[in-house]
């Protein structure tokens, strides 16, 4: 398994069927079609760790508050 982080690495393996697509925004010129899963496909968890008594907490509650794209 890999695990890229640029969106245009992930949008030119999208282009060429080597990866799942996302939502958008892609990069303009590539030939993408976005399908929805079937019923029953993975999904995937996400969660969210941080220490206690972070000096950033205000940030990590605002991230821990933002809605989930779907």
């Amino acid at each position: 398994m890999i695990e890229l982080d640029g969106l245009e690495a992930i949008a030119v393996l999208v282009d060429r069927g080597l990866a799942p697509n996302r939502s958008a925004p892609w990069p303009e010129g590539l030939n993408l079609a976005k399908l929805p899963l079937p019923e029953g496909a993975p999904v995937r968890e996400l969660g969210l760790l941080w220490p206690g008594g972070s000096s950033r907490m205000y940030l990590i509650e605002a991230v821990a508050e933002m809605p989930l794209a779907g």
